[in-house]
């Protein structure tokens, strides 16, 4: 819906995976669903309880970064 397509394929080439699959670090899956009850605002991308709309693919470089440094940071403690 509305460029859902090329948000799943930024994603996808982000993370090194296709849909219905987990990174090798088992930290990311990469699940597609048809509602996540926000349309107005589609596309949509949920990374845990967060919702990103129409996400460029710096944005989405941003986040998955990020999550990856709290990661890292929580299995160091």
């Amino acid at each position: 819906m509305r460029g859902a397509s090329e948000v799943l394929t930024r994603v996808s080439a982000i993370l090194g995976i296709e849909a219905g699959q987990t990174d090798n670090k088992q930290e990311f899956t990469l699940e597609t669903v048809h509602c996540l009850g926000c349309c107005a605002l589609a596309p949509v991308v949920q990374i845990d309880s967060q919702y990103h709309h129409d996400p460029s693919r710096s944005k989405l470089e941003k986040v998955i970064k990020t999550l990856e440094k709290e990661e890292a940071q929580a299995c160091l403690a």
